[in-house]
């Protein structure tokens, strides 16, 4: 069997589908599983032990320069070499207009992908055959295993594996250096996200980690996640005697390092969902979208849901996230029951 698993971005959407690898290989251990994805995000699948081939777009670069010939020629490349291979399934976890654009180039005998009612783009229903809409009130990592269970008429309980991404030699002296330097109490403090509506307020976050601090006595390990954060996390680290800064890892690197924590603390973001995918207790906060649909699963995950003081109600995510001038969600967090609710937490975990 060969699979073509069509998920291109985002990062943390890209590592809820982790589980789809680990279902098909359990069940057909002798199976090829190649994954389409674009070209910034290629190390996440390319580290993955389970995929053979990964084959990138660079969409945004395609459409900014959409009538250069080196566009051209990178676009017939990527789709000759998709043309070129055939596979049993193509699996389009993505659901748009974008990937339907892949699906329906690929040479796959079954075409499988979400249905009408639960599609991100109505469009893709059109190129896909098998269609499935996952049922409301589970984890986004139970529906991408749905989709792809329901095609093989499966509705055994699949268990969430924990994974280990593959490090290049460089990485591996790197891991090596940074365990060096941190110690066996060390939490990871991730307090960045691509939504500044999806932050907590500096104060609160400092308050946070004053009361860990005083109850805990941690060492914190600060991540940087972009040049934009690294200002704000300086900030940050230079209130704790007992800190550093990881600046901008590659992240195969970051996902190992995140196995020496003692805990990972995160927003709803790519951290969280990368911590998420090996064995590492999280502690996250949630505002704009539903803890309960995105945080990893399993006791060791701990998830706090902000409220929204405009009666706002959504499954997944609220439409004003982009849109909202308050975030008061995450913003009007109190330091001190947040952090009661950590601590009940964590001293029974």
């Amino acid at each position: 069997m060969r699979f073509l698993i069509v998920k291109m971005s985002a990062f943390g959407d890209v590592v809820q589908a982790y589980p789809v690898l680990h279902y098909l290989k359990s069940r057909f251990p002798e199976a090829k599983i190649d994954w389409v994805i674009e070209k910034r995000l290629a190390s996440l699948v390319r580290a993955h032990p389970l995929v053979d081939t990964v084959l990138e777009v660079d969409a945004k670069a395609w459409k900014k320069r959409w009538w250069s010939p080196s566009t051209f020629r990178a676009m017939f490349q990527f789709g000759k070499r998709l043309t070129d291979q055939k596979y049993d399934v193509v699996f389009d976890l993505q659901s748009n207009s974008k990937s339907a654009i892949v699906t329906f180039l690929s040479r796959a005998k079954a075409k499988v992908g979400f249905g009408w009612k639960t599609a991100s783009e109505r469009i893709n229903c059109c190129i896909t055959k098998f269609r499935a809409n996952p049922p409301k009130g589970q984890n986004i990592r139970r529906d991408y295993l749905f989709i792809v269970q329901q095609f093989f008429k499966d509705s055994t309980v699949v268990p969430i594996e924990a994974v280990s991404l593959r490090l290049t030699q460089a990485e591996e002296k790197s891991l090596q250096e940074w365990k060096a330097k941190i110690p066996a109490d060390a939490w990871m403090i991730c307090p960045g996200s691509y939504w500044e509506n999806k932050k907590i307020s500096k104060e609160t976050l400092e308050a946070f980690l004053r009361a860990s601090v005083d109850r805990y006595h941690p060492f914190f390990v600060f991540l940087a996640g972009s040049e934009a954060e690294k200002s704000e996390v300086e900030l940050l680290a230079s209130q704790f005697e007992q800190s550093l800064i990881l600046d901008r890892p590659e992240l195969p690197l970051l996902q190992h390092l995140m196995k020496e924590m003692k805990l990972v603390i995160a927003m709803d973001s790519f951290p969280l969902h990368l911590a998420g995918t090996c064995a590492v207790p999280t502690f996250s906060i949630f505002g704009p979208t539903v803890g309960f649909k995105f945080r990893p699963l399993g006791k060791r995950n701990f998830t706090v849901q902000g409220s929204c003081p405009y009666g706002e109600q959504f499954e997944k995510r609220c439409s004003k996230m982009k849109t909202c001038k308050t975030g008061a969600c995450m913003r009007q967090l109190d330091p001190e029951p947040l952090f009661t609710k950590f601590s009940h937490w964590w001293g029974n975990l």
